[in-house]
């Protein structure tokens, strides 16, 4: 028709219009399937830590020199590498907080360390738990308990028993440790010793400060780990009978010089990142470990043994107040009957006869009054009959 325009596109025009069509369709569709993939990566889970990490690392509460430790114990970390498929276990001896440290970053998978130590430790819940308790060795003889000794000059014989420390200067490596504080803190709590009085001399590990602070007179007495006196002594660094053990206690089978009671040797703990499957074959490898082994003869331990139970040492924190028990408790009502349920009922069964017998105490007694009142009447009015009937 005239005057009507046809808006006829020109050659080519749908090709490049589809075309131009088809490049920003494909473009959206790139764009939401990278947006897709990204999501989905965020929300896999993170493997657990010690599944496919390659080394292990076992950290060792360095008590002595640190090169001293890492020898030792450099064999077991051999074996457990022969014996825990897929990965290879370093050793490294650290201080406690260095292990802490390295507990917190994740750069640890395993350790070994004193048993007070561990109780902190277990109380932050940094810990899926002990795989397993170290087991020493005195020659072919086991040795599974752990103490303390306290040590002294032999001139210095105006220090014989534990109340003689009262008011002394007494040097240790810290107020963490079981051997070094805990074991012979407690043994002075309980013969009445105030350590307030005392005045304790932090070295700082390794123990062999402790030792060297006693026998320069620095300090009048020192606290250290069973085993040390006998190590130093072996290894030619402490003449016999250079040091006196103050308060000399016997353990039947216990081969070392100790001045305390005994609790359980170290525990072997995995960190809470390590997969279970990985921690349970290091437990079973450690459980195997040979006592002719290379790894039990270097690191002189006679192997490991299930995890021991470690409730008497975290009671004898408590007893000297070591951390994380060192703040007093705020007491309520329920406290006091959980912990004293049974003197709380025995002292109310009493309490309850005493109560009981004083209420029918005091019913004869009213009952006796009465009746002497009444008897007195009874009398008085005999004795006016009495005197009527003479009068008449």
């Amino acid at each position: 028709m005239e005057g009507v325009v046809r808006n006829t596109p020109a050659p080519g025009y749908t090709h490049r219009c589809g075309l131009s069509s088809w490049i920003a369709l494909r473009g959206l569709l790139w764009a939401w399937l990278l947006g897709t993939g990204m999501a989905w990566a965020d929300v896999q889970p993170v493997p657990a830590a010690g599944a496919d990490r390659k080394t292990l690392t076992l950290g060792i509460f360095s008590f002595r020199p640190k090169p001293i430790i890492e020898e030792r114990f450099a064999e077991l970390g051999r074996y457990l590498s022969e014996h825990v498929n897929g990965h290879g276990v370093r050793v490294i001896a650290m201080t406690d907080a260095e292990l802490e440290a390295g507990i917190a970053d994740g750069s640890l998978d395993f350790v070994l360390t004193n048993p007070s130590h561990y109780i902190s430790l277990r109380e932050y819940g940094r810990l899926s738990g002990a795989l397993a308790s170290m087991v020493l060795r005195d020659g072919n003889t086991p040795v599974h308990s752990i103490g303390g000794v306290i040590v002294r000059r032999p001139e210095r014989t105006d220090i014989r028993s534990l109340q003689d420390l009262s008011g002394k200067r007494i040097s240790i490596a810290g107020k963490q440790y079981l051997g070094t504080y805990m074991a012979p803190a407690a043994e002075l709590v309980r013969a009445g010793v105030n350590l307030d009085s005392i005045t304790f001399m932090e070295s700082t590990q390794p123990v062999d400060r402790v030792i060297t602070a006693v026998l320069e007179g620095q300090a009048d007495a020192g606290f250290v780990r069973t085993g040390v006196l006998e190590d130093l002594e072996r290894e030619g660094k402490l003449e016999p009978g250079a040091l006196e053990v103050i308060n000399p206690q016997t353990h039947l089978g216990f081969p070392y010089r100790v001045s305390t009671r005994l609790y359980p040797e170290w525990p072997f703990l995995a960190v809470a990142h390590v997969a279970p499957a990985v921690s349970h074959r290091v437990a079973g490898a450690l459980l195997d470990l040979p006592r002719s082994h290379p790894a039990s003869a270097t690191a002189g331990i006679y192997g490991f043994t299930i995890p021991a139970d470690y409730s008497s040492v975290e009671q004898a924190m408590r007893d000297v107040r070591m951390a994380p028990f060192d703040q007093t408790p705020e007491l309520n009502w329920a406290d006091v009957w959980q912990r004293y349920q049974p003197w709380i009922i025995t002292l109310g069964l009493a309490g309850a006869v005493v109560l009981g017998l004083t209420v029918v105490l005091g019913i004869n007694t009213r009952r006796l009054v009465l009746a002497k009142a009444t008897l007195q009447a009874d009398r008085s009015a005999l004795q006016a009959t009495t005197a009527r009937l003479n009068y008449l």
